[in-house]
């Protein structure tokens, strides 16, 4: 991934970091911004969005961009899996680092005219405290 310059380090940026380096759950904008929001009473939502932004622009974070949920991110840098809740949308880390895909390409090397930087690993199904309240894992798409 690009890395941008360098910015100054507000006390808002630096509050918004902090907050994502303690969190596990790999929060949303909006979940962010109420934990930032008890430490920085008059930040608001806008300059939350802007410093995500910034801090994954600078290589700081990642976002988790998964179809149908919330943007959600990530201090965590190192090569590592995601599990996705489909019902509730939380996200957790994999133990360990994620496995290198055995059959795909590496970074590096070219697909239909697209250099290759890297690749994410996503499980995905229904979490416990979802299961018990009555979600059910989707069906699994049948393949021809």
């Amino acid at each position: 991934m690009p890395v941008g310059p360098r910015r100054r380090n507000t006390p808002q940026r630096q509050t918004i970091l902090e907050q994502l380096r303690a969190s596990c759950t790999h929060p949303t904008a909006a979940e962010v911004y109420a934990a930032v929001r008890e430490r920085l009473s008059r930040i608001s939502l806008g300059t939350v969005y802007r410093n995500l932004d910034v801090l994954q622009t600078d290589g700081l974070i990642h976002r988790i961009d998964t179809a149908g949920n919330d943007t959600r991110y990530d201090a965590r840098l190192d090569p590592h899996g995601h599990v996705r809740c489909t019902a509730c949308g939380i996200v957790r880390d994999l133990p360990g680092q994620a496995p290198e895909p055995s059959n795909g390409p590496g970074p590096g090397q070219t697909i239909e005219n697209i250099a290759i930087e890297g690749y994410r690993l996503e499980y995905y199904g229904v979490c416990r405290t979802c299961r018990d309240n009555g979600w059910a894992p989707a069906e699994p798409p049948e393949h021809p």
